[in-house]
């Protein structure tokens, strides 16, 4: 997929290859990213939640 990128804009293509190929590509690569980095944050806020029960059933154990 990368090359087929590169290949296109290399060859100096005209806008009509432009905006039929590499804007949908582009704009699937965003969305595959944004649901990439949701699933971490996700994960990071699961630890962050539980490191915040952790620390408040220490206090209540003192």
């Amino acid at each position: 997929m990368q090359a087929i990128i590169l290949y296109l804009i290399l060859s100096e293509p005209d806008p009509m290859i432009l905006s039929t190929f590499i804007i949908p590509i582009l704009i699937y690569c965003a969305l595959i990213m944004k649901h990439r980095f949701q699933k971490i944050d996700s994960i990071f806020r699961e630890v962050r939640n539980s490191a915040i029960i952790e620390q408040k059933s220490n206090n209540l154990n003192k």
